[in-house]
């Protein structure tokens, strides 16, 4: 929504880029839509939601409305310190919005003087998004643990993605027809 530039996504994108949470009712309508786009599919994925018990419990009602649940919740754990240097060693490329770091996956010199730092992607901001964490998105912890894994995020992007891979198969059922 945010790349189409639609109205759900301007409005989603103002409150990110100022490093906050998107309030609830839009972030439930953008789910809504990604769910009714979805609908002859296995499955979906949410990275980064639900990050409220408000918006898990919205969530679940409206999972229950499309007849369907949420099967796995995965906690990617990790310190601030570790979070802060990779946000802030983040870089996009604004042709392809391929993203880079600076010391665990740099770009190519002939176009690193071109990458981008999101407005988003400075220590005051992703301490500020630990701390609205803390208290507002830690306790889905409680309310996801019968739906809980947990992933060691200090891991390489290799490693994370195989793990997260693995389980994310291991959840859709075999066909045998």
């Amino acid at each position: 929504a945010i790349e189409k530039e639609t109205d759900l996504g301007i409005k989603a994108s103002s409150y990110m880029s100022e490093g906050n949470l998107v309030p609830d009712d839009v972030i439930i309508d953008l789910v809504d839509e990604t769910i009714s786009n979805n609908q002859n599919k296995q499955g979906v994925v949410f990275d980064g939601f639900p990050r409220t018990l408000q918006q898990a419990k919205a969530l679940d009602a409206l999972m229950q409305t499309k007849d369907t649940k949420i099967s796995q919740v995965f906690l990617f754990d990790i310190s601030l310190e570790e979070s802060i240097e990779r946000i802030t060693g983040r870089r996009v490329c604004p042709k392809t919005n391929r993203v880079y770091h600076v010391k665990t996956n740099p770009p190519p010199d002939e176009i690193a003087h071109t990458l981008k730092r999101r407005e988003d992607d400075s220590r005051e901001k992703a301490t500020h998004r630990y701390e609205v964490y803390l208290e507002q998105t830690k306790p889905l912890i409680h309310y996801y643990q019968d739906k809980l894994v947990k992933i060691n995020a200090i891991q390489t992007i290799s490693e994370i993605k195989t793990q997260l891979n693995e389980y994310i198969k291991s959840l859709i059922p075999v066909n045998l027809s």
